[in-house]
């Protein structure tokens, strides 16, 4: 079995590197779900036997972007993480600091705001006080998206953007399903 590691140089290849059997070409005249974006033309589901991973982590299913040429235009990736911290950690410590953050509802309760919708008057600047999330809060926020990575290197825009998707228990376990997004 083929393994493949993805990360941002995945915009620099072409899709036939990658395509195979097990992947499901999406029609967009057809309504499917796939638990995936309307704008990915290819869905690599759970279950198969293909192997990616995104920094040393299994990826668990994925949808891509393919140009009429075969350029990879953005990548979708599932994650399931187990130690999320640690996940975080190395993510940063790669990647650097995120650009940008989506607070959650989670976090502004944290330290004592509401959403704007719960908020009579509301204006940008009552967030003003608000803490900078610190590594230890990613885990708690919607998005948290990188701009411009490795830019020097791939010659070209690439954004990542992690989003949190809701944690499950599994035999005691706390896990986090993560999804890594990679595009131009």
């Amino acid at each position: 079995m083929q393994q493949f590691n993805i990360d941002e140089n995945i915009l620099n290849r072409s899709f036939s590197d990658y395509e195979s059997e097990y992947f499901i070409k999406i029609d967009q005249e057809e309504m499917h779900d796939y638990e995936i974006s309307y704008h990915y033309n290819y869905y690599y589901p759970s279950g198969t036997p293909f192997n990616f991973s995104f920094m040393k982590h299994r990826v668990s299913k994925a949808g891509f972007a393919v140009a009429k040429d075969k350029s990879i235009e953005q990548v979708v990736l599932y994650l399931k993480i187990f130690d999320i911290d640690m996940f975080y950690k190395d993510l940063v410590k790669r990647y650097g600091k995120p650009e940008t953050t989506s607070i959650s509802k989670f976090y502004l309760e944290k330290h004592g705001y509401k959403i704007p919708s719960e908020t009579d008057g509301f204006n940008e600047n009552s967030y003003d006080s608000l803490p900078t999330p610190l590594l230890k809060d990613f885990k708690n926020l919607r998005n948290v998206t990188w701009y411009e990575v490795n830019d020097s290197v791939n010659k070209i825009e690439t954004n990542l953007i992690v989003r949190n998707k809701p944690s499950n228990i599994i035999l005691g376990t706390q896990t986090h399903e993560v999804e890594i997004t990679f595009r131009r």
